[in-house]
Formats: structure tokens, sequence, C-alpha cells
């Protein structure tokens, strides 16, 4: 007869917690090459809010502060409109919208700042 592993007989066994973590480090890897200073910032502030809605007004503020950089910069590739600033966060479930037009930061939003964070990778602009 057959008993069944115990996590302390066999340290593979939690072999699928292993891989989720490095699956999730590559997702927010891949996320922080192309996500825009910006675009954090809006991550972050939504953190930040209590609770963690804010209302559209502000991801207009965080656009229009996108749209002056990529002027400086004199770049219009990198503008596009609020939708795909907003879409971009949303697309990857770091921000939700509410029904009434709010943004809501998501777990995978807090974990991809904490990620920012516990790597101490640097600011971005665009």
């Amino acid at each position: 007869m057959t008993s069944t592993p115990r996590a302390e007989d066999d340290p593979h066994l939690d072999w699928h917690s292993d891989a989720r973590a490095i699956m999730d480090a590559f997702a927010n890897d891949i996320a922080y090459r192309h996500i825009a200073g910006t675009q954090v910032e809006l991550l972050r502030y939504a953190a930040a809010a209590d609770p963690a809605s804010i209302p559209a007004t502000e991801a207009e503020a965080c656009y229009a502060e996108h749209r002056c950089l990529c002027t400086d910069i004199d770049t219009e590739q990198a503008v596009g409109s609020i939708e795909e600033f907003v879409r971009f966060l949303v697309a990857r479930a770091m921000l939700r919208t509410d029904v009434d037009g709010s943004l809501t930061i998501t777990s995978i939003g807090r974990d991809f700042l904490r990620f920012i964070e516990e790597r101490d990778l640097p600011d971005k602009a665009l």
C-alpha cells in the first residue's frame, strides 16, 4: 500500500507554486518593460486611494502628463489615446473599470508595484 507523500518528504511537491511565482515574475518583468512611468504613477495613486478606487478624471490627469512628456521628447508614437493608456492596465488586470467609470487597483496591480519595489527598479518616464 502506498502512502500519500508529505511536503517534508518531498521538497519538489510544491513545484506548482514555485512555477506560479516564476511565471508571475516573468509577466511582471514583461509588463515593466512596456509600461509608461505615468501608468505606474496611476497604479500608485490607485493603490494609495481609500478606498482603492479613483475617478476617471485622475486617469485623465495622468494621461495629460503622459502627453506632455511625449511632447517634450517630440514623439507622437507613444501618445495614443486615453482609452489605450488605461486599456494597457485593464488588459493586464492591474486595474478594473467599475460601473461608474472609476478605476480600482487589483491584487495583480498591487503585486506589480511590489515587484518594482522589491527589485528596486528605476522610475520610468516613458
